[in-house]
């Protein structure tokens, strides 16, 4: 929880939400505070779009040895999608690859920070970077909103090390 304070200030009587949690299965434990102005920050197909511009630009400077081990990766690593993804490295040209696996989140610290070791920067949106992992995947995080994007350069594969 981030915020009790608040919760409590909002909904001031939180004996009265229990019963929406226990399900008569007993005392509830604990409540989860989601945060649906982060599902709805204005900001993400602004951000989606520049970041796929960056990341586009810098995916067609890959050199081909580099290219080719992600490929190996993609039909030969563990994955998290379906195998008959697998051959989408091939399909589609290197930019509409690293378009079709974009995916957003909003991860904290803990998540986002092993991210950066081994990362270049590449460019940059709202004073925050754009990073190329040599692993094998691109990714941008604000700190401050904790959005992230990623697109993996071996999808369905995890990248290298994951």
């Amino acid at each position: 929880m981030r915020d009790i304070e608040a919760f409590k200030k909002e909904f001031k009587d939180e004996d009265e939400l229990k019963p929406l949690f226990s399900h008569d299965k007993g005392e509830t434990a604990e409540f989860l505070i989601s945060f649906p102005e982060k599902v709805n920050y204005d900001d993400k197909e602004s951000v989606k779009k520049a970041f796929l511009d960056i990341t586009q630009k810098h995916v067609d400077t890959l050199d081909e040895l580099t290219w080719s081990n992600f490929e190996h990766r993609a039909f030969t690593g563990g994955t998290v999608g379906f195998d008959d993804e697998r051959d989408n490295i091939k399909k589609l040209s290197r930019k509409d690859f690293v378009a079709s696996n974009l995916t957003d989140s909003f991860e904290d610290d803990f998540y986002v920070n092993p991210l950066f070791e081994g990362a270049q920067n590449i460019g940059e949106i709202d004073n925050y970077p754009v990073c190329f992992n040599s692993r094998g995947f691109y990714f941008y995080w604000n700190k401050q909103t904790e959005y992230l994007l990623e697109s993996w350069l071996t999808f369905p594969a995890y990248p290298y090390g994951w």
